[in-house]
This record gives structure tokens, C-alpha cells and sequence, in this order.
């Protein structure tokens, strides 16, 4: 296709990357899944990174209710990937939060 964007950047080193369950727009769990290139599952209870978080999920979402992996990119987070809730990792996330958050959605 001749109207194709593609773009190119020079590689970047993560730091680390974090997965983050949002329900109607709010973030309920998040935990670090990979940390300086190996897998390390920790919940995420920083309240600093919790709230950058929360800045994404204020904005674009593709939908309401889904997951969101963030990346700490030389000290600034980043947009990895937004992902169907239904299929995603819970990695180290507090399952019990995500599921009372996506109750309580469908019963209000």
C-alpha cells in the first residue's frame, strides 16, 4: 500500500514493563512482569507509578475495561500495547480486585 506509514526508531532499553488492568477507565491492578530484559512477576504497589498509570488510562483507551502494558523507558513511561481483558496474563495482578472491579461493571 503506497499510503502505508512505517516508522523507524533506534532501539530503546527498557527498564522494566508493567501490566495494568483498567475497569471503566480506572486502573484496579498492576504488577512489573519483566525487569532490565528477565521475567520478575511483582505486584505493583507504588503509589507514584500507580498513578502514571491512572494518567494513561484518563486518555485514549481503545475501550473502557482492558489492559494496558506500560514500559519504563530512560526514567519516562511509556505505551507498550493495550490488550482484550478477557485473554491477558494476570502475571502477579490481584486477580480478586479485577474480577470484583468487572463485577460490580456488570451489575451497576
Amino acid at each position: 500500500d503506497p499510503n502505508m506509514y512505517v516508522i523507524i526508531s533506534a532501539p530503546k532499553k527498557i527498564q522494566a514493563e508493567f501490566r495494568w488492568f483498567v475497569v471503566d477507565r480506572k486502573v484496579v491492578s498492576g504488577s512489573m512482569y519483566r525487569a532490565h530484559g528477565q521475567q520478575r512477576l511483582e505486584r505493583c504497589l507504588d503509589q507514584a507509578m500507580i498513578k502514571e498509570a491512572q494518567k494513561f488510562a484518563n486518555g485514549w483507551l481503545p475501550d473502557d475495561t482492558c489492559v494496558m502494558d506500560l514500559a519504563l523507558v530512560d526514567g519516562e513511561v511509556k505505551v507498550i500495547e493495550f490488550n482484550c481483558i478477557n485473554s491477558s496474563g494476570m502475571y502477579d495482578n490481584d486477580v480478586s480486585a479485577v474480577f470484583k472491579s468487572l463485577w460490580e461493571l456488570h451489575t451497576k
